[in-house]
């Protein structure tokens, strides 16, 4: 075997390792970040306080408007603030939905509803990530208070106060707000079981 042989043989070798190397790489360093409902098995605990006022009242059921929430005090009205606050609509929305229950969500004008849900972001907070994916810089937090008014007599008819955190690595505010959302949703449905 002659020197060029054994010099092709080890290019060769070298390649072959880079390529694994490469590859493994690229598979623990990109991964795809989860859609919200996929969270639904990781997610970390919500706290809730969600008060029925009004149960009678509820039960009737109607139309329900969802004002996207709002800063609260010292909290920065951010684009990304306005689109966990979206996210928190589109969770409370797909969910009821997906149900039978009188209460159907509506996007239309705020007099067409008979029930309006609007609140507050008390506590907005997004981890600061590092350069590399798996450095990450403390905690994903979210909060919101509001409550659902009867539309006609301005009564309460539900105070709610949420709030969640989370030191996951793939989790961020959208997701959360999404999850708060499903949240207050299922506590509505449970009140017509």
């Amino acid at each position: 075997m002659g020197y060029d042989q054994i010099f092709i043989k080890k290019v060769f070798v070298v390649i072959f390792f880079l390529t694994i190397f490469s590859f493994c790489h690229g598979c623990l360093f990109h991964q795809q970040k989860p859609s919200p409902t996929a969270l639904d098995k990781s997610m970390p605990a919500i706290e809730q306080s969600i008060k029925v006022v009004d149960e009678s009242r509820l039960r009737q059921g109607g139309a329900l408007l969802v004002i996207p929430l709002t800063a609260g005090v010292g909290v920065s009205a951010t684009s990304e603030l306005e689109r966990t606050s979206l996210m928190f609509v589109k969770g409370i929305h797909e969910t009821l939905e997906s149900t039978d229950i009188p209460v159907n969500v509506i996007s239309e004008d705020i007099s067409k509803a008979d029930f309006v849900i609007k609140g507050h972001v008390l506590n907005f907070q997004q981890a600061q990530r590092r350069q590399y994916r798996f450095w990450k810089k403390g905690v994903t937090a979210l909060g919101f208070e509001g409550r659902m008014i009867d539309n006609k007599t301005k009564h309460d008819i539900i105070l709610f106060s949420l709030r969640v955190e989370s030191s996951e690595m793939d989790v961020d505010t959208k997701n959360l707000g999404y999850e708060l959302g499903k949240s207050l949703a299922n506590a509505i449905i449970e009140k017509f079981r």
